[in-house]
């Protein structure tokens, strides 16, 4: 019995020291989450992966997401495994595509030897460049401005949440001028400008920043505009005036008058990457001249007089080096019509001819000097190699867990036999429903009498329904609706109502409704279903034969999920909320 006693106390002891965190606290990132023979997939690989699949994953409960997490990380380990033995090296287009993109890795660290790291540009350069071009570098007229707009509305959905509170807005010309000159007034009384923007400006889009419009040079606006915001003191406000949006009231924040800019370090960062890239270019251009006279380029010229489609027949060479560097005539061709054809098809002189000979054969000549100069051997352009064949292989066994598979008429058909109940109990009686809810009949009834005078169902949903303008856009057009969506009394007039009809009031636990129907969907008949059907066929297929790809993988290796490590790992989706207390 002691002896007990004393184990029991040991573990209490032990549990104490180890804290109630101790047991569930979250993994360390090193901490192993699944093993795939020898390899490890740890907490910080599940959680970057967890990241990369959130962003299209809204709604998946966090566990399916780590559990899927984990999997591709297995997936993808295994994949690189089978892709080692796949074989590229003999296939032609591969080698031809893998030769492309090494020979612009090899010109890049070719250029970045022999020309960009020899070029400098002095300070003095810097000073000279700005002494001697001083209309280069100036300051243009500029003025920040806010404006606020009182102009004559007429689709209420411009209006702002307090001019519809207020009544405060302008059905005709004269009211806006009115209400311009108002704001002006209070505006002269001491009333923020910003806040009245905010409030009362028309143009919604600056308003919402207190009309702040930005910076903008003489000739941005319209003139009447501009001649007001480059004619005010910083920090006044104009009369109201008119443009052809409206009228305007202007203030002006902040003015630059045009004058020669100052040599700070701002502008002299400016000046010495433009003298570095002239110095560049100018290096570049005398480098690959020197390599066209050191390989001796010889050209064919008979072919610069042949028409495109007999050029095209030619296999021989149009231009080669000494070093047997050469461009075939076909290839010449082709490009020489591109050529044409950006020119809307007139011929290129023998000169540009020449020229297009010689920009062919560059990247033979740049690839032959980075052979010389040992680039092809360095370890970034061994690397890139490494990265091209890999990627290849890679992309191979990716490629074959992917079927594009097309249904047959037969499938389609006895799918739908099957499914025939499911698709109707979904789409069947759907009506497409407008609607505008009232708290007494007798408003229901007046605003029913503006709709038979002539008035606009949707323009008088958006000025009569309640709340946000946002949320009354959502609540008035319901789209297509069925039976359980809505209560029965409601779908019963919606169901029996004319296209273009609007009901009586019907009375619902929310209100009284006034309702109009703008489309109906009959009951889905195959045809109608077909394209749904086969998508549905489709990704089944596609599932299917991921799921037997991912088993093939699968096959002959050792893997183990820790659960419980996968269970602690914290992740909580986007979009909820967190349960916990602070």
């Amino acid at each position: 019995m002691q002896d007990f006693l004393q184990r029991s106390k040991a573990w209490l002891v032990f549990t104490f020291l180890l804290g109630p965190s101790g047991l569930s606290a979250a993994p360390k990132p090193a901490d192993v989450v699944a093993e795939v023979d020898s390899f490890r997939i740890t907490v910080a690989d599940v959680q970057k992966k967890l990241s990369d699949l959130s962003r299209n994953r809204s709604g998946v409960e966090a566990e399916d997401l780590k559990r899927e997490a984990v999997n591709q990380l297995v997936n993808e380990h295994l994949a690189k495994i089978r892709a080692r033995s796949v074989p590229v090296e003999n296939d032609p287009d591969f080698i031809r595509r893998a030769d492309y993109l090494l020979s612009q890795v090899a010109s890049r660290e070719l250029f970045n030897k022999v020309v960009v790291s020899v070029v400098s540009v002095l300070d003095s350069e810097v000073v000279d460049r700005h002494q001697k071009n001083p209309d280069k570098y100036r300051f243009e007229d500029l003025v920040r401005a806010s404006h606020i707009l009182a102009a004559h509305v007429e689709d209420t959905l411009q209006l702002t949440a307090r001019q519809k509170e207020s009544g405060w807005w302008a059905d005709t010309d004269e009211k806006a001028k009115s209400i311009a000159d108002s704001l002006y007034r209070m505006i002269q009384r001491g009333a923020s400008f910003d806040s009245l923007a905010r409030h009362w400006s028309q143009d919604m889009a600056s308003g919402i920043n207190g009309g702040d419009l930005g910076g903008f040079p003489r000739g941005q606006m319209v003139p009447a505009f501009d001649s007001v915001a480059f004619s005010l003191p910083v920090g006044s406000v104009s009369p109201p005036f008119k443009t052809m949006f409206g009228y305007h009231l202007v203030k002006v924040t902040f003015r630059q008058e045009k004058g020669r800019a100052p040599l700070n370090d701002s502008l002299k960062s400016v000046i010495k990457a433009e003298l570095q890239e002239e110095k560049v270019l100018a290096r570049s251009r005398a480098f690959v001249d020197s390599l066209r006279e050191a390989a001796g380029l010889v050209f064919n010229e008979k072919f610069l007089g042949m028409s495109d489609s007999a050029l095209r027949q030619e296999k021989t060479w149009a231009v080669a080096s000494q070093f047997g560097d050469t461009i075939r005539a076909n290839l010449f061709a082709s490009r020489r019509a591109a050529a044409q054809a950006q020119l809307k098809g007139a011929s290129l002189t023998r000169d540009q001819q020449l020229g297009l000979l010689k920009d062919l054969i560059n990247p033979l000549l740049l690839r032959r000097c980075a052979e010389e100069l040992g680039i092809t051997k360095s370890p970034v352009y061994l690397e890139k190699k490494e990265q091209i064949y890999q990627g290849e292989q890679l992309d191979r066994v990716l490629r074959e867990g992917m079927i594009e598979y097309s249904p047959s008429e037969e499938e389609i058909k006895a799918y739908y036999r099957q499914n025939q109940r499911e698709y109707l109990k979904e789409e069947s009686l759907s009506v497409h429903v407008q609607q505008m809810v009232f708290k007494t009949r007798k408003e229901a009834e007046r605003v029913l009498d503006e709709i038979r005078a002539g008035g606009d169902f949707s323009l008088l949903a958006r000025k009569y329904f309640p709340g946000d303008s946002d949320i009354a856009q959502e609540s008035f057009d319901l789209g297509f609706i069925s039976p359980p969506a809505m209560p029965k009394d409601f779908f019963a007039v919606a169901e029996t109502l004319a296209l273009g009809a609007v009901s009586r009031p019907v009375r619902t636990q929310w209100g009284y409704h006034l309702i109009r129907v703008v489309a109906r969907r009959p009951d889905l008949s195959f045809e109608v279903v077909r394209p749904k059907i086969a998508a549905a066929i489709r990704q089944e297929k596609q599932a299917e034969h991921k799921n037997n790809w991912e088993a093939s993988l699968r096959e002959g290796h050792a893997i183990k999920i820790y659960e419980r490590t996968l269970r602690r790992i914290e992740y909580r989706p986007t979009g909820t909320a967190s349960s916990e207390r602070p």
